[in-house]
């Protein structure tokens, strides 16, 4: 299934990681190189493309781990892109 999503828990304190299966997700083609970084109390998942590579996807989606579902993001991508290098800046923190 192209949406179907594993969670993987580590809990280092007992030394043992489980996957479990979360909410599908929102988009039925699936992200296939999407970006995907912690954010606030969860994380992000960033663009990606059809798993036929046909399409790409400029969305940003959180995960809400008390809902157990996907939030998409009011910002997006400035392209749609798969398969590429992503950081957290402080626009503050820079001049541009």
């Amino acid at each position: 299934m192209k949406n179907a999503l594993k969670l993987y828990f580590m809990n280092t304190t007992f030394g043992h990681y489980t996957y479990t299966a979360g909410p599908k997700f929102p988009d039925p083609e699936g992200v296939l190189g999407a970006g995907h970084l912690p954010f606030e109390d969860s994380f992000l998942v960033i663009g990606g493309a059809t798993d036929d590579g046909v399409s790409y996807s400029d969305n940003i989606y959180k995960y809400n781990p008390a809902e157990e579902a996907w939030e998409l993001r009011e910002e997006t991508l400035r392209s749609e892109k798969d398969h590429f290098g992503y950081i957290f800046v402080n626009r503050e923190a820079i001049d541009c």
